[in-house]
């Protein structure tokens, strides 16, 4: 998104649970192609290991796409595969690989990390948005990511040690709600903020959406703090595209002067429904790389 980063994290293992300094030491000795044939073996047994998340995304590719049976278990078995694939470049750029990002319109982009007004980035879970993190820089302005709990501590801290370095900040989502003032305060500082907009946490509020053919619902509190405050959004997507490249799809979405006439429930509304489109368009460009493993579409 900005400039490339300094890599002052590179290679520290130190503090890491042995399988995870193994995995790092593995991606660095014999390389990601031999790394990604265990993954491709490994990800057969996981479909067998991990039946709920199995089913979830072959019902996924069974509602969306219309496929038969047997080529929705292909395609969940190939989503594995990619997942794993993912999971591999992370460790690989713990240990300090380097991966190139081809960014898309990055122009608008730039421009508002120039500006005055803080913005808001939504991201979803599609590629591996995580990696635009460890390899770009954001030194106009600060990143703060909203992040889920569920990883170890020490995933935890080896993920902060390189977003520290990057100028970005964790805000960690908990019962408490604290994570909704550090979003007011970074936008009033006029910084970024970064919400994962597809898969709903906590509360259960949520805008119905039309994709892929079916219903399917996002939560509603990401796209309502945008709309609160009228802030200008940007939905992103992080593809995989290479062994060592990746393409960011940014899109800029601005409030009109009318728009900021509606309630704040139909703004929000009309940035979800963009949302929602926008990750349909991607989807379909990309259906192996949705790691979605729940029933995300629903039926009437």
């Amino acid at each position: 998104m900005t400039e490339q980063n300094s890599n002052k994290w590179q290679g520290k293992t130190d503090g890491l649970p042995w399988m995870q300094r193994s995995l790092i030491y593995m991606t660095k000795g014999v390389g990601l192609y031999i790394v990604y044939m265990i993954t491709a073996f490994v990800s057969f047994f996981y479909m067998f290991t991990h039946r709920v998340e199995y089913k979830a995304v072959k019902r996924f590719y069974k509602k969306a796409f219309k496929m038969n049976g047997l080529k929705a278990g292909l395609y969940a078995y190939i989503n594995f595969f990619n997942m794993g694939c993912v999971v591999m470049d992370r460790f690989a750029a713990y240990g300090g690989r380097k991966f190139h990002i081809k960014n898309e319109n990055e122009d608008e982009f730039l421009k508002m990390t120039e500006g005055e007004e803080g913005f808001i980035q939504f991201s979803s879970h599609v590629g591996n948005y995580e990696m635009a993190g460890y390899m770009t820089s954001f030194r106009r302005k600060r990143l703060n990511a909203l992040v889920y709990g569920g990883e170890t501590e020490t995933v935890m801290q080896n993920r902060r040690r390189i977003f520290e370095a990057n100028n970005i900040n964790m805000i960690i989502v908990d019962s408490s709600m604290s994570h909704i003032y550090s979003i007011n305060n970074a936008l009033d500082r006029g910084e970024i903020v970064s919400i994962p907009a597809d898969r709903i946490f906590g509360s259960q509020k949520s805008i119905k959406c039309h994709f892929m053919g079916v219903n399917a619902y996002l939560p509603m509190g990401p796209f309502a703090v945008a709309a609160q405050k009228n802030r200008t959004t940007f939905n992103v997507f992080v593809i995989k595209s290479g062994v060592t490249k990746y393409t960011l799809y940014l899109s800029k979405h601005t409030f009109t002067d009318s728009d900021k006439d509606m309630s704040v429930r139909d703004k929000a509304a009309m940035l979800a429904r963009e949302y929602a489109a926008e990750l349909e368009d991607i989807v379909k460009r990309y259906p192996t790389q949705w790691y979605n493993y729940f029933d995300f579409i629903q039926e009437e």
